[in-house]
């Protein structure tokens, strides 16, 4: 889809933890920023809710991040999730591009 913000949306086979988020951009078609989002709670009534903002650098070389322990913890259910979506608000190409070439995405299996 066109315009901004674009999104890479991820499910798993069952419910896990995001640990750490490995990526790499097309240098010139990378995001200023990532937001890493999960499943939201019945209880909370939000569709998607935040687990920690990334912000990449604009190179083509792959780059890792670890999720905080204390971004987990400010979760509902511990950052436990099948679904995450990474959000890409902005990039640094002039139209809105985001161009990935690798995204890998580690965590535990939920207790």
């Amino acid at each position: 889809k066109e315009g901004k913000p674009q999104s890479i949306a991820i499910t798993f086979e069952g419910m896990k933890v995001v640990r750490k988020v490995l990526i790499q951009f097309q240098g010139g078609f990378a995001a200023t920023e990532c937001q890493v989002m999960i499943d939201g709670s019945e209880e909370s009534g939000t569709k998607w809710q935040a687990l920690q903002t990334l912000h990449p650098h604009d190179n083509n070389h792959p780059q890792e991040f670890q999720i905080a322990e204390e971004c987990l913890a400010s979760t509902t259910g511990g950052g436990a999730t099948q679904n995450v979506r990474i959000v890409f608000p902005d990039s640094t190409d002039q139209f809105g591009r985001v161009v990935v070439y690798k995204l890998n995405i580690y965590g535990t299996d939920a207790p």
